[in-house]
């Protein structure tokens, strides 16, 4: 009795790590559509041919992308993986290549793998612009500059629907591009509570002084100077329906530029009757 039910134990067993290797199977297959899918673009660059100084014989190994890519120069980036590979795989340093590719306009990170013995896979991250800096570049979603080199105001215009934030350059020493990029978020982030208007930050300008002025996409000018610029915005917003419709209603024309410096109101400017 004991033997038997040893033996069903056993065969319990096997079933069960047999199942469990199936399931684990499963799974892993699951986890790497899942990253095939998470990563749409998936393309052969090319089968590159080297000489492989080691042993004065040419090496030909299969460079592969992956990521979103549409910005990115793909052929920069096999120039840049030809050279990092002069002395053949073995001597690749992947982590050198990770940060020679990311020093490459419109790449925002990289990985890289070696797959020996004759593959290189490269996942891209593509920078994704969400403000035009002056005619310079773009800020990324954090902030940070970027300029690639065929960069131009009117093509990123055309290419791009996306605000411009306009500093000098004695402003941006003192406050950079992470720091006025918040100040921009958080004044969007405020206007957006306004269910009246549905305008948005065309443009926002910082002059030499640090004050800040806001073009808005309905053409109205907000004028939020240089101190207490979150609270000015929030109490503008808060009265900018009652306000508006008042003085549009007195036949004076629309309402041009809004002055927020004042503690107990504001001043208003008009474009005048047509």
């Amino acid at each position: 009795m004991k033997r038997r039910s040893a033996l069903v134990s056993s065969a319990y067993l096997r079933t069960l790590f047999i199942g469990v290797g199936i399931s684990l199977f499963i799974a892993a297959g699951y986890l790497l559509l899942q990253e095939y899918e998470l990563i749409p673009d998936r393309l052969i660059v090319d089968r590159v041919v080297l000489d492989d100084l080691s042993s004065q014989q040419s090496l030909e190994f299969t460079l592969t992308l992956y990521g979103d890519t549409n910005e990115v120069d793909k052929q920069q980036i096999e120039e840049v993986v030809k050279n990092a590979t002069v002395d053949g795989m073995l001597a690749l340093d992947v982590v050198a290549l990770q940060k020679s590719l990311e020093k490459l306009p419109w790449i925002y990170s990289v990985k890289a793998r070696r797959v020996l013995p004759d593959k290189i896979d490269v996942w891209i991250t593509e920078q994704q612009p969400v403000v035009i800096w002056g005619d310079r570049g773009y800020l990324n979603v954090e902030g940070e500059l970027f300029e690639p080199a065929s960069f131009t105001l009117a093509n990123a215009k055309q290419k791009f629907s996306l605000p411009t934030i306009n500093a000098p350059l004695n402003v941006t020493q003192q406050q950079n591009s992470v720091s006025l990029y918040n100040k921009f978020d958080r004044f969007k982030k405020i206007l957006l509570e306004d269910v009246s208007s549905k305008a948005i930050i065309e443009q926002m300008v910082v002059d030499k002084r640090g004050a800040i002025h806001l073009l808005l996409t309905d053409g109205l000018e907000l004028n939020l100077g240089r101190r207490w610029m979150e609270r000015r915005l929030t109490r503008w917003v808060k009265h900018s329906k009652v306000i508006l419709e008042r003085f549009n209603k007195n036949g004076g024309g629309e309402v041009k530029l809004v002055d927020l410096r004042y503690e107990r109101g504001v001043a208003i400017e008009f474009t005048g009757k047509g």
